[in-house]
């Protein structure tokens, strides 16, 4: 280390620990009152960090500072707050399939920056801990303590650089890393997204199926060439997507029993609902007349169909509901039954406060 890296280093303060068991914590300049990212590596190619200090690319947190000494490369890069996508994967077990390629269209877009450099870089350990959703959803790809040149005079990997079940055969000593080795990465982070399980073999349906499968092909020849040709696949789906969803779309406002054009379900609900307009709007109440009984019959009517909506999903109110949102079943009902309660609470609150009022 030489006299102005210590004295560059000098400047930082360390605030917290982020992850303590690998170096990893939060800095302030004391001058500029910035807060960065410190790391202390060592295991690293300083190569790989030399070319993004010197040529910073979009997607990637810049390094500021790059330090040897004694085998450890000490970085300080920029502090980028955000939500990881383990993070998201954690809360909801699996992520939607809109939200799912977009962020894979980003980080093609980053992986076609690194995979353009001279010479290329390949990440070699792209895992949803790994890439941050920042609060207004851009992806920043981090952690770049296994990436390589590639194009060096190894014919083969012979140390296994990054994740076990995200790594590509090439990095078990099977062949060099390049291009195609995050293309692998990134078809396995896809699934896991779509599905929630970590898994060598596509376990989702429906057409992102070919293009996980192609991504995650065990001879490169087979995968994808390039990001930019996962990112026009991806795209592509994006649009046929959005051609549906425009189609589809005025369906999703129609009540249930409605919105799937299903024969049997939409017999049931034009029974349904004429006889529940009408059981509640000429109910009698013993003792009660006038206008209460009309506000009784009237919140009576809202409090089924609201009910009624709700327990059938209507817009994927569900999706923005705690409880409603879980994968697991028995949670789901407990929360339509929850919510269901709030609402007869509510209207029985309103009767009562419109009783109170009179009296």
């Amino acid at each position: 280390m030489t006299l102005a890296d210590s004295l560059a280093l000098s400047y930082y303060r360390k605030v917290a620990d982020i992850n303590p068991e690998h170096g990893i914590c939060l800095i302030q300049h004391q001058e500029t009152g910035k807060f960065y990212v410190q790391k202390l590596l060592s295991v690293y190619n300083i190569s790989v960090f030399r070319q993004l200090m010197e040529h910073p690319l979009p997607g990637i947190p810049r390094i500021y500072e790059a330090v040897e000494e004694d085998a450890v490369l000490t970085l300080i890069e920029e502090y980028i707050p955000g939500t990881s996508l383990q993070e998201l994967l954690d809360a909801q077990k699996a992520l939607p399939e809109a939200q799912v390629v977009e962020y894979m269209v980003q980080l093609c877009g980053i992986l076609h920056s690194l995979h353009s450099c001279n010479p290329p870089i390949i990440h070699r350990d792209l895992k949803p801990a790994n890439i941050i959703v920042t609060s207004d959803g851009i992806l920043k790809l981090l952690d770049f303590n296994a990436a390589k040149c590639a194009g060096g005079a190894s014919a083969k990997d012979t140390v296994l650089m990054g994740t076990p079940g995200f790594a590509a055969p090439e990095q078990y000593g099977f062949g060099a890393s390049d291009a195609q080795t995050d293309i692998y990465a990134l078809g396995i982070l896809m699934n896991l997204l779509l599905s929630g399980e970590l898994s060598h073999e596509c376990t989702v349906s429906g057409p992102l199926a070919s293009i996980i499968r192609r991504c995650i092909m065990m001879e490169r020849s087979e995968r994808y060439s390039s990001a930019p040709d996962v990112q026009k696949a991806l795209e592509s789906w994006q649009r046929k997507s959005r051609r549906q969803t425009d189609a589809d779309g005025w369906k999703s406002f129609l009540p249930p029993g409605f919105r799937r054009q299903n024969v049997l379900f939409m017999l049931l609900g034009a029974i349904g609902y004429p006889m529940m307009f009408w059981a509640c709007l000429t109910m009698e109440v013993e003792g009660v007349s006038g206008p209460r009984q009309q506000l009784e019959r009237i919140l009576s009517l809202l409090f089924f169909l609201s009910a009624t909506f709700f327990s059938a999903d209507y817009r994927g109110i569900h999706a923005r509901t705690p409880l409603c949102r879980s994968r697991n079943l028995a949670l789901r009902i407990l929360g339509i039954a929850i919510v269901d309660f709030l609402l007869l609470f509510f209207f029985v609150m309103v009767l009562t406060m419109y009783d109170t009022v009179l009296l």
